[in-house]
């Protein structure tokens, strides 16, 4: 059984991954907000995850991956402490505030031989998995090219 950690419990996480969480087979789920009712309330969806109140007991499980679904400000703090770890990580975009930081997410992902996954969440939203079933699909091929931006220069 997989045992994954997640970190942030707000509306986007709600909306768009808890749903298809609670229907995943073999996996044991490890839940971190400091928000004691979403604690509570996040357990009576997730009967046999495990919750916590900080990041520093999710960091003492043995986890196999972990889901930052935390402020953007806070992502390279979180994903780096588990990236250190050698723990796969999987956050929303954008990655962090700024190239040099993101960047060295990735360094340190490699060091540890592990990955990180920066992933936009619209896949499972209602009307893309609509898209997906029709069954006289076209396909729609976007060109943009971007040149002079600020700060190229």
């Amino acid at each position: 059984m997989l045992q994954i950690g997640l970190i942030g419990l707000g509306k986007i996480a709600e909306k768009a991954y808890l749903p298809y969480m609670r229907q995943l087979p073999d996996v044991k789920w490890h839940i971190s907000t400091r928000d004691k009712t979403v604690r509570e309330t996040v357990k009576g969806l997730f009967s046999s995850a495990k919750t916590y109140q900080d990041i520093d007991q999710l960091l003492a499980q043995e986890l196999d991956g972990v889901f930052i679904h935390a402020a953007t400000k806070v992502h390279f703090d979180l994903a780096s402490r588990f990236l250190s770890r050698g723990i796969p990580v999987y956050m929303d975009k954008p990655a962090t505030e700024s190239f040099d930081t993101t960047k060295k997410l990735y360094d340190i992902a490699e060091k540890h031989d592990t990955f990180l996954m920066i992933g936009f969440n619209r896949r499972f939203a209602p009307r893309v998995l609509e898209l997906k079933s029709l069954s006289n699909k076209k396909q729609i091929h976007v060109e943009k090219n971007d040149i002079d931006r600020p700060g190229e220069r």
